[in-house]
């Protein structure tokens, strides 16, 4: 589904996350999400109350990361 260079870079991404995804970041979580996961629902606000929504994302993204590498 990604090429090894979109793949690296997903990892490499997804290695900077902690608690919070970086704001400059959030459009490329939820596009790589969208893509992964087929779910082309539109992009959650940043703030707290999408906080589910944003870890859904960032959980498919490592589990794709972790079934694929």
């Amino acid at each position: 589904m990604l090429s090894e260079e979109q793949f690296l870079e997903l990892k490499e991404v997804l290695s900077t996350i902690d608690a919070y995804i970086p704001e400059h970041q959030a459009g490329y979580i939820w596009d790589m999400y969208t893509k992964i996961a087929g779910d082309h629902g539109g992009r959650p606000c940043m703030c707290g109350s999408a906080g589910k929504y944003w870890k859904a994302a960032v959980d498919t993204l490592r589990k794709y990361v972790n079934d694929n590498g």
